[in-house]
């Protein structure tokens, strides 16, 4: 373990590329899986409402710093919540040209919200599609599955605040700039009824979420961790379909991910892979904190205790909890090591490794589903790889 943790703490970091800036404090919505209200974390408590002028421009400064620093040549700048478009649509028209005005034309930059859909309206359609913001859209599926999680504080459902959403989505302005869906899975629902709702929207992409959970907090349907695959088997059904051709213009990460990895390729999600990751997370306030699923761990799991007024992003990529992301194999639990999947797998997303004997030292604790969903594509992949060859 000494070793280990030597190795972690003398291996050399990569620069940051992707910031996930948490812009609103709040949001207008109860989901009850949430980690942010729901898991026991209330720091949001201690937040602004809004991030301030002064800290969106101490960002944008903070992110040119960086991106020179290290000859990055683009970034990526999400907003996030809370519910990010509870600021309006003239609080993003300011933002971005804080951000444009202070970036220049030194460094390149792309701008995303992930939103819960309710509050989409003309009008943020159209500053969105002028200031080339993209969409990514929070939806769990048909009024059935959607309302049985994604509720307000009363337990009123969101579906048809979310569709009303979608139908701005589906203007020629807002299909422009629809980036795609993050559904969080209902282990009880259809899948291929859930697939098959959001394939009627032309989403360029579904991902497709485990809900958050670990060894000490174990996630709906996993009675100790091992053995049980029902997240796999959910999943597996909408993967050979897709597989097979049903919408399979839509891009499933997972899925191409763990194909691309089986063909010798390069992934981009944190979830998997060993890749350093490239992600941060900044707060209302400016607080600098690791990935913020953290705090479905433990409250005060994502604390970095630097902020973009005192600190660099070189000082965060200097973090203990930041180089364990970045640590690859490294950072694994002997486990994990020893498995033949892990270049594949790596591990899989931080947070759920978790227990309180063993820290982050643990496999995840979605493994077993790992375990066959991996196995299961890579036999599908080398079944049409045979078939090319012999012909």
């Amino acid at each position: 373990m000494v070793e280990r943790a030597t190795s972690i703490s003398n291996r050399k970091t990569s620069p940051l590329s992707s910031f996930i800036f948490k812009i609103v404090s709040r949001c207008n919505l109860d989901c009850r899986y949430c980690y942010e209200y729901n898991m026991g974390d209330d720091s949001w408590k201690k937040q602004p409402l809004y991030a301030s002028p002064a800290t969106i421009a101490r960002l944008a400064e903070r992110i040119k710093e960086h991106a020179l620093a290290h000859s990055i040549d683009s970034v990526a700048v999400s907003f996030h919540g809370g519910e990010p478009l509870l600021a309006g649509a003239e609080y993003f028209r300011d933002t971005v040209a804080t951000f444009r005005n202070t970036f220049a034309s030194d460094v390149m930059c792309s701008f995303g919200v992930q939103t819960n859909g309710t509050l989409i309206t003309k009008e943020i359609i159209d500053v969105f599609a002028s200031e080339e913001i993209h969409i990514g859209l929070s939806f769990d599926g048909p009024k059935s599955v959607n309302d049985r999680h994604r509720v307000h504080a009363s337990g009123r459902g969101s579906f048809k605040e979310i569709m009303r959403g979608v139908d701005h989505l589906s203007t020629q302005k807002g299909a422009k700039i629809f980036r795609g869906i993050l559904c969080v899975i209902d282990r009880e629902s259809d899948p291929l009824e859930v697939f098959d709702f959001f394939a009627q929207f032309q989403p360029p992409s579904i991902d497709f979420l485990l809900p958050h959970g670990n060894w000490s907090s174990l996630p709906p349907g996993k009675r100790n961790g091992e053995e049980e695959t029902v997240y796999a088997d959910w999943l597996l059904r909408i993967f050979d379909a897709w597989f097979d051709g049903r919408h399979r213009e839509i891009e499933i990460r997972t899925f191409e991910e763990i194909i691309e990895y089986k063909l010798g390729g390069n992934g981009r999600l944190e979830n998997l892979g060993l890749s350093p990751v490239s992600l941060i997370g900044i707060a209302a306030d400016g607080s600098i904190e690791g990935v913020d699923t953290l705090k479905s761990v433990f409250p005060g799991a994502h604390r970095l205790g630097l902020d973009i007024f005192r600190n660099s992003f070189d000082d965060a990529l200097e973090h203990h909890m930041v180089r364990i992301r970045q640590s690859g194999i490294d950072a694994l639990s002997a486990e994990c090591i020893a498995c033949d999947l892990v270049q594949t797998c790596g591990g899989g997303y931080f947070p759920h490794r978790w227990s309180r004997k063993k820290g982050f030292a643990n496999p995840s604790v979605y493994c077993e589903d790992y375990k066959k969903m991996i196995a299961h594509i890579h036999r599908r992949v080398e079944q049409v790889v045979a078939g090319c060859k012999v012909r």
